[in-house]
């Protein structure tokens, strides 16, 4: 069944021979050896770092997307949901910080 990727300047047509339905398997197929897949950077990141997998079509990246934690509840927000909040902003800025340096790294041929 044809897919369709949307890219910032417009949409190609991709005729798979393998398709799956999660990121894993996709990511397992891809440093196998067996094609290209499209995945999220940090569901890549460690297969990148470690030299597994490589960055193609780079140039037609999507620009980054802010990530937001949002509350929808009314009133004081229940002790639970703020020492979640607490614990994972910090750890989510700082791996958005370092996923944007490993990418600026990658654009400007720091890293190959």
């Amino acid at each position: 069944m044809p897919q369709r990727w949307d890219f910032p300047d417009g949409a190609v047509t991709v005729h798979a021979r393998l398709s799956v339905n999660t990121a894993e398997a996709a990511l397992d197929a891809a440093t196998a050896g067996l094609g290209v897949t499209r995945l999220l950077s940090y569901q890549a990141e460690q297969a990148v770092e470690a030299g597994r997998l490589k960055i193609a079509l780079e140039a037609f990246e999507a620009a980054p997307m802010p990530v937001h934690m949002l509350h929808g509840g009314q009133g004081q927000l229940p002790l639970k949901l703020r020492a979640f909040l607490d614990f994972a902003a910090p750890r989510l800025k700082t791996r958005l910080v370092r996923l944007g340096e490993v990418t600026r790294g990658k654009k400007s041929g720091g890293r190959e």
